[in-house]
């Protein structure tokens, strides 16, 4: 507030002017004042679908968490809360095999997010074995005829 009185004559458009600028500084120093809530839930509700890439993923952790909390996700704290996140949040056969890893490999997210990949990119060819393993039966089972 000024310390002195200004001397505004609300009547003068200059006068008017001036007075709504002080107003708005006041809006906004109080707006700037006031921290923002940080949103847990909205972090824990970003789940890894299961077609989506790792990558894809980090990013969207990122993203909610650079919107719904203070932490910077480039700093120390904002990068162990992701970690957790990740590993938290990824799909059942990535999470599984992240919970696996050695506890100094699974605080690094680099190595988790490598490990991650390798699980992603796995999935196709556990799909196509397992499609070969059933035509194999099937196979093995018209070879034999029909049962008795």
């Amino acid at each position: 507030f000024p310390l002195q009185d200004p001397k505004w004559d609300v009547n003068r458009s200059a006068h008017m002017e001036r007075l709504q600028g002080y107003q708005d500084w006041i809006t906004k120093g109080m707006v700037r004042a006031i921290p923002k809530t940080i949103n847990w839930s909205a972090l824990y509700a970003v789940k890894q679908s299961p077609s989506e890439s790792p990558s894809k993923f980090l990013d969207r952790l990122r993203d909610a968490m650079c919107r719904n909390t203070l932490l910077d996700p480039g700093s120390e704290v904002g990068i162990q809360q992701l970690v957790s996140l990740f590993l938290g949040q990824s799909t059942g056969d990535i999470r599984c095999k992240l919970q696996k890893l050695r506890p100094t490999e699974g605080r690094n997210l680099e190595i988790l997010l490598d490990e991650a990949w390798r699980v992603f990119s796995n999935r196709e060819e556990g799909y196509r074995q397992g499609q070969r393993k059933l035509m194999a039966v099937i196979q093995e089972e018209r070879g034999r005829g029909p049962r008795r």
